[in-house]
């Protein structure tokens, strides 16, 4: 029966509401009723000072209506001047399904006595313990937190500095828990030191002003904390930050704050790097240029200085620079972020010898190009030649013996001899040498020519062309006249072949 209760209260709510996340906010948040506050993050501690009843109604009444609209667990502890059947009914009309939520347990109405001081004392842990434990039930019973107000004016002068104690505790705790809790103080009863520390453990207060209700900014202590894990983190980041870190002061350029890495860069320890300055970690040489460069950042003319940094140990390495000017601790300074780049410079030398090598390559290769296209030109030239000369060939040797052939009406074994010798002069020059010299032969001289290279006698020839033996004795001396061989004891075929 108990389950099918928790089911039926799970679906009258209409299931869990975790609460909603607003633009440029990390955390969920939920409507806090309070229209000067509008969304409220889950954890919010923050306190009303009030001077009459009608000052609590005002704020708890629409801050407890948008609590149980929203599906949290409410507590509201009241005291005098406000008792719980007032509340009650106060809250009633604004929330018609009041009733309905006291039935399911959404909300509790108490007295102080029955939660503050049930012992008869307050007592600070166990208070607090009945705040977390009332939020673990709410979240294990479907509720999406727990939304608590407490009245503060049954406080005694004896209780007085441990329940602003208490109010610390809950100001450090409460931002690790979905709860919202707001702590109404009467100005009546609250003297102007007390009000001071009661802002101090809230982080803001609503007070009424000239009718209308303003918001004071509280929480110095959690603002405190705040700055302290701000310091912590930023300085997280300093010592473990890569980059080099010097923060110097701008009127004695003395260095006030540096990092790990800027002392392994530089090689001197946290405590010696402290006593130098600007001037004693750049080469003497450098020191103009160098600080003209920060001038010049300073100016805003360029964005990074890439300079030579000075080592204990007299080695230099280059580093790019990046400065900003900051107060601090009241003194003008000026914060450098040193990035070591040596390994790029390499980097860059090598790249730089890299193209360079490549560029004597590419030229040699333009080069062998160059002598390649030439290469081929010959060859292309030398090809035509040689068309050139198988052209020749044919028509002056080859083409008049098939003449002959076809005359004679059949091959004869002479004929068969000379077209095979003449088909090895094709490949060769002979035709066309003679051709080119200036010796103005006849086509029947260079034929006879061939024959008398290929090693034909006069007879053999006369039968081939069909000629007397007179005829081409006469043929061969006015070849040996064109050829400059007259009155020579110079031996025609030898001459010929040697061509």
């Amino acid at each position: 029966m108990k389950a099918d209760k928790k089911n039926d209260r799970s679906v009258r709510r209409g299931g869990v509401n975790p609460g909603k996340t607003l633009p440029g906010m990390k955390e969920p948040v939920c409507e806090s009723g309070i229209p000067l506050l509008g969304a409220v993050p889950w954890g919010t501690h923050f306190c009303q000072f009030y001077g009459a009843k009608q000052d609590l109604l005002d704020i708890l009444v629409p801050y407890f209506a948008a609590g149980l609209k929203n599906n949290e667990f409410c507590m509201w502890i009241t005291s005098d001047p406000l008792q719980p059947m007032e509340a009650e009914r106060a809250l009633s009309r604004a929330v018609p399904g009041l009733a309905e939520c006291k039935r399911r347990g959404q909300i509790e109405i108490l007295r102080h006595d029955q939660w503050y001081t049930r012992s008869g004392r307050f007592n600070a842990p166990q208070v607090l313990k009945g705040w977390l434990n009332k939020e673990a039930w709410a979240l294990a019973n479907g509720y999406c937190g727990l939304r608590a107000a407490g009245s503060i004016s049954w406080l005694k002068d004896r209780d007085r500095r441990a329940f602003l104690d208490y109010e610390r505790m809950v100001d450090i705790a409460i931002g690790e828990h979905r709860m919202l809790a707001i702590c109404s103080y009467s100005l009546e009863k609250c003297p102007l030191p007390d009000i001071i520390e009661v802002l101090d453990t809230h982080e803001f207060a609503l007070v009424r002003s000239r009718g209308a209700w303003r918001k004071v900014a509280g929480g110095r202590r959690r603002a405190e904390a705040a700055l302290r894990e701000s310091e912590a983190r930023y300085r997280a980041l300093f010592e473990a930050s890569a980059d080099g870190i010097l923060i110097a002061d701008l009127e004695t350029r003395m260095f006030r704050y540096a990092n790990p890495s800027i002392c392994r860069m530089l090689g001197y320890s946290g405590e010696e790097i402290l006593t130098l300055g600007v001037r004693d970690i750049h080469p003497k040489a450098d020191l103009p240029s160098v600080i003209a460069m920060f001038e010049a950042q300073a100016r805003g003319e360029i964005a990074v200085a890439s300079v030579p940094c000075l080592r204990k140990d007299g080695g230099i390495f280059y580093a790019d620079i990046n400065t900003a000017k900051a107060r601090i601790d009241g003194r003008e300074c000026n914060i450098g972020i040193f990035r070591d780049i040596t390994e790029r410079l390499k980097a860059e030398d090598a790249l730089k010898r890299t193209c360079a090598d490549l560029e004597v390559e590419r030229k040699l290769l333009q080069d062998k190009n160059i002598a390649f296209r030439e290469a081929m030109n010959a060859v292309e030239a030398e090809k035509n030649k040689m068309k050139d000369e198988i052209i020749v060939n044919v028509n002056k040797i080859i083409l008049p013996i098939l003449k002959r052939v076809r005359l004679k009406g059949g091959a004869t074994r002479g004929h068969l001899d000379l077209l095979e010798k003449s088909l090895g002069t094709l490949i060769s020059s002979f035709g066309r040498r003679l051709t080119e010299r200036d010796i103005k032969l006849t086509p029947k001289e260079i034929e006879i020519s061939n024959m008398v290279k290929s090693g034909l006698t006069t007879k053999e020839i006369s039968g081939l062309m069909n000629a007397s033996p007179q005829t081409i004795a006469k043929h061969r001396n006015n070849i040996r006249k064109k050829l400059g061989l007259a009155n020579k004891g110079v031996n025609l075929v030898s001459f010929l072949q040697s061509l």
